[in-house]
């Protein structure tokens, strides 16, 4: 199957400077754009965490949560983009558990009464590679801010899904996606609830165990359709390349990021999170609008296949996350306070959201035809064989040539209708379907 019909990654969305950045970063270190973009929403959205959010109407707040997947076969440097932008968090991390060691050996030489009348010092971390639900709301009560996960492979995070208890972990993702708040209870421990857990994920994932996120149903709960996959056109290993990464590039960019941290958490008087709330100015609402009914009728297109229908339903939401990912880092990298959504964001926003889109498109066509493939190659060289649009003539003649039974093709054609790879318009007259 071919990729190259797919939307390139909208590199335009982000501020110059960091546009620069990320073209050198591709240029001297062969890494793909598609990722360096993808990885620095991921970072942007950890660091703006709970402290602001989108109100797009009374009863419709939205938090700048993602979910990301990096595709791409080994060695096409998927892992080293991820990790190369992380370093200003990683960097501040370090400096948090250094202080956090520095205060608890202070608090372990206090005597015992000294001890009672102050809190003990607790270690608020940022990242996190290999944790159960349990244990992640754990960590992230000490860290209301939000918290990260980064898996360098994502199959195996999947993988670990229900290995305590069927259902739960999914579940405790699917909520916590949309930032609803989640209470652990376990026997004879104390009662862990996080009010507004904010935990993006990001990690990566190879084509031939794209399965994996298909399975057991996950096509049908709405967890795969909370994935934004990142499915670059066919990638090969980079050669090296010449040149070197200017070093006050990466400190730029160091600075930029680092700027998130100077952004607290407001808290009540119960230690509640107060977001700041932003909104859409005018024209950005009405961009969104005109976005969003077109987006209505890609959802209620017959012609749509299923699968992609439910992820599409979902897109609004993305785009309003996005918005405020992008109408953060332009602020922060201007050094100003994090404004409402302006124009310029909201087109930002839908462009990206049509980038994913497209990908979503990618990695879905890319799994059904596998599985075809691998379970009848015979059918899927029919399939493949066919025009856009034909009627059962075109059919027979192109089975024919393909030395197909014309009842076999016949079979063929009906298997295709039912899985929504073909779109029959008629008695006699199909399209294959969009994707």
């Amino acid at each position: 199957m071919s990729l190259n019909s797919q939307q390139p990654f909208p590199i335009e969305i982000f501020p110059a400077s960091l546009q620069n950045f990320l073209n050198k970063t591709n240029e001297t270190l062969n890494f793909p754009i598609d990722f360096l973009g993808a990885g620095l929403l991921f970072v942007t959205s950890l660091l703006i965490g709970n402290t602001h959010k989108l109100k797009a109407k009374n009863g419709w707040i939205e938090s700048p949560i993602l979910y990301l997947a990096l595709v791409g076969r080994p060695g096409v440097n998927k892992s080293h983009p991820i990790s190369f932008l992380l370093k200003p968090v990683l960097d501040r991390e370090k400096e948090l558990e250094k202080k956090y060691y520095e205060q608890k050996q202070e608090y372990e030489q206090l005597s015992e009464q000294e001890k009672a009348s102050q809190p003990e010092p607790i270690f608020k971390q940022l990242l996190v590679n290999d944790i159960t639900p349990e244990a992640m709301c754990h960590v992230h009560s000490n860290n209301p801010h939000g918290i990260g996960l980064y898996k360098d492979e994502l199959s195996s995070w999947i993988k670990d899904f229900n290995r305590y208890r069927k259902g739960s972990d999914e579940q405790f993702w699917l909520s916590a996606y949309s930032n609803k708040p989640i209470k652990i209870n376990r026997m004879n421990k104390p009662i862990i609830h996080i009010n507004s857990p904010f935990i993006p994920v990001i990690g990566t994932i190879q084509p031939k165990v794209l399965k994996v996120l298909f399975s057991e149903d996950r096509g049908n709960n709405g967890f795969v359709e909370r994935m934004q996959f990142v499915f670059p056109p066919i990638l090969q290993k980079p050669k090296w390349a010449e040149g070197e990464l200017d070093s006050q590039l990466i400190q730029e960019y160091s600075n930029v990021m680092s700027r998130f941290f100077e952004i607290e958490l407001e808290t009540d008087s119960n230690g509640q999170e107060i977001p700041y709330l932003l909104s859409l100015r005018q024209d950005a609402r009405e961009l969104f609008i005109q976005w969003f009914n077109h987006n209505v009728d890609d959802t209620n297109n017959p012609e749509t296949n299923q699968e992609f229908t439910a992820y599409i339903s979902k897109t609004d939401s993305l785009c309003l996350r996005l918005s405020v990912i992008i109408q953060a880092l332009n602020d922060v990298s201007k050094k100003v306070y994090i404004n409402d959504i302006s124009y310029e964001s909201m087109e930002g926003a839908i462009k990206l959201t049509e980038y994913f889109k497209s990908m979503f498109s990618t990695v879905y066509t890319y799994q059904k035809f596998s599985k075809l493939e691998s379970n009848h190659p015979e059918r899927s060289n029919f399939y493949n064989s066919l025009p856009g649009q034909f009627n059962r003539r075109t059919a027979d003649k192109v089975a024919e040539g393909l030395s197909i039974n014309l009842k076999t093709a016949e079979k063929y054609l009906e298997h295709f209708v039912n899985h929504e790879l073909l779109f029959k318009q008629r008695q006699n007259d199909y399209r294959k379907t969009k994707k």
